[in-house]
């Protein structure tokens, strides 16, 4: 009997000295180590962006664009321009661009505090400081603010904790998928404090509303062609640019005449090599680049 035992207890060790080894390879002979790399893999799901607004909730009526990046890492300063944000990429590069059709404005009340969204299309930075000028009011508790114009953005608190407002406010304008675009959001105080997570979701909500109620338009990238040829080739050129507005000329003094219209960039290579056709390559032309127009468009 006792070898019996013996030779039992032999072959279940064999056993479990062959089996084990496979376990081991796959990681599974320390628990403790799956325990971190399980507490690893659900922890990475906690480091959520910053949420002054709901990343994964999409308005139908908004267009895609950038994408709303949370910023973990805030930069400081006492400047009254603001603070400079860094740029985010977007997957949906290369996809329409729109903006805003004109100025807009709403109202919120949130736990008896005001807030008034002031949203207005820029085609460069400098247009925000007169907007700012003109819709900010002094009597307020606060006027916050974001611009977004291209790759460029700025954003300020004006005296709310740091991150509460501007921030909010630039997501807001990320969120919409919209570019060349401005928001200040004027606070009165009712006289009940909301916290930093109240705050976020008071001023990043106004702002969202506003740009969602807005009208906007196409952002449609220009070019200008110029076209140089002789006085006699006018009517041909004039002809084959007689779908777009604008057109103009300028006489030289050797007798040439310069040509010059505004068309979608996606328009110049066909129209190049229509004008090329049309007056047997006697014309030259140019092709450079001009400021951005926009479109109506359903909202």
């Amino acid at each position: 009997v006792g070898q019996g035992v013996l030779l039992a207890s032999l072959f279940a060790h064999t056993l479990s000295s062959t089996s084990r080894a496979p376990l081991e390879r796959a990681g599974m002979r320390f628990p403790v180590l799956r325990a971190r790399q399980r507490l690893h893999h659900h922890s990475s799901h906690l480091r959520r962006p910053f949420h002054g607004l709901h990343a994964q909730r999409r308005h139908p009526n908004e267009s895609p664009g950038l994408r709303m990046r949370g910023g973990r890492r805030r930069e400081r300063g006492g400047d009254r321009k603001g603070i400079m944000c860094y740029a985010t990429e977007s997957s949906d590069a290369g996809k329409d661009v729109y903006t805003l059709k004109g100025e807009h404005t709403e109202e919120e009340v949130v736990k008896k505090s005001r807030f008034i969204a002031f949203a207005t299309p820029l085609t460069s930075p400098d247009e925000f400081d007169d907007f700012l000028a003109s819709v900010r009011d002094d009597t307020a508790s606060h006027n916050c603010w974001a611009w977004k114009v291209g790759t460029d953005y700025r954003f300020s608190d004006d005296g709310e904790p740091g991150g509460t407002a501007g921030r909010p406010i630039l997501q807001a304008i990320e969120y919409s998928g919209l570019d060349g675009v401005g928001v200040v959001v004027t606070r009165f105080f009712g006289g009940i404090k909301l916290g930093a997570g109240g705050l976020c979701r008071a001023y990043g909500g106004a702002a969202a509303t506003c740009l969602r109620q807005a009208q906007r338009v196409k952002v449609v990238p220009m070019v200008e062609l110029r076209v140089s040829c002789a006085a006699d080739l006018i009517g041909i050129i004039y002809r084959t640019l007689s779908a777009y507005q604008g057109v103009r000329t300028d006489y030289c003094e050797d007798g040439s005449v310069v040509i010059s219209a505004r068309l979608p960039s996606a328009d110049a290579s066909s129209m190049v090599e229509q004008i090329r056709g049309a007056t047997q390559a006697r014309a030259t032309t140019e092709v450079t680049d001009a400021q951005a127009t926009t479109a109506d468009v359903a909202t």
